[in-house]
Formats: structure tokens, sequence, C-alpha cells
């Protein structure tokens, strides 16, 4: 079994969603590389991390950012593979992939930013999307 704790940032503050609501924010005092350093030197092997103003705006913030690029240089120093790096959060293109795994990402996580840019800039058409939808059994263009 793999355990593999979560940090939701917001903007350079490790927060908690009261039920997924922006609005009902718990902020917590601990810094972000703190509780990763603890994290890894307790054996932590994959850590999520979750940018919520990108997830919420579309867009990866500068103080997100550079957090995570703190993270970052924090699980190198103890090696790359010591603890791998999940992301999610405001990812919206294919070149922030490839931006983020250059930075030393390992995984990232994408959601509702599937539907149509991202897959469409991979070269995957309309059709498709709303082909893999019916497969699923899910309609992309109706309320049903």
């Amino acid at each position: 079994m793999l355990i593999i704790p979560a940090i939701d940032l917001k903007k350079d503050k490790i927060v908690r969603l009261y039920k997924g609501k922006f609005e009902k924010t718990t902020f917590y005092e601990i810094e972000p590389e703190e509780l990763v350093r603890d994290f890894i030197t307790k054996g932590t092997k994959r850590l999520h991390i979750v940018l919520l103003s990108g997830a919420k705006d579309g867009i990866i913030g500068k103080k997100e950012m550079k957090i995570l690029e703190k993270i970052i240089k924090i699980r190198n120093s103890y090696g790359r593979e010591s603890c791998k790096i999940q992301l999610g959060g405001g990812i919206r293109r294919y070149r922030e992939i490839e931006d983020l795994i250059e930075k030393g990402v390992d995984y990232i996580i994408l959601g509702t930013a599937l539907l149509i840019p991202f897959v469409l800039e991979s070269g995957y058409s309309l059709g498709d999307i709303k082909l893999f939808y019916q497969k699923v059994g899910k309609f992309f263009d109706k309320d049903k």
C-alpha cells in the first residue's frame, strides 16, 4: 500500500478547503518547505500537491510556482528518487506540462483541464473527446 500525503497550496501557504469551497479556507502555520522535509524524512515516497489558485483561476500563480520550485529543490536534496512529486491545479497546456516535468515534477494530475485545450493541443479532435465520453457512458454536450 502507498499512502500519499496531500498538500494544498494557496499562494505560498498550506491550506484546507472546507468541502472544496474556496471562500471557506483554513490556513496552517507550518511552512510548505518544513512540511515537505518532515514527510520525506519520515519515508514518504510520493507527495500530492495541488496549486489551488491555479485550480480556481486556470493560471499557476508566481508565489505557488516559487514554492513548488523550493519543494522540488528540497526533494532533490534527498535525491530525486527519494520522493516523487505529483502536481495538479491550473495545468491547462501541454507546454506547461513540459515545463513542470523539466523543473522536476514526476506526475501531472489533470482534471477538468483535460476537456478541451490540452486534448486539442495534443492532437485529438472534438470527435475523439465525444467518443471518449460515449465509451464511459457520459454525455459531452448534453445535460443527462
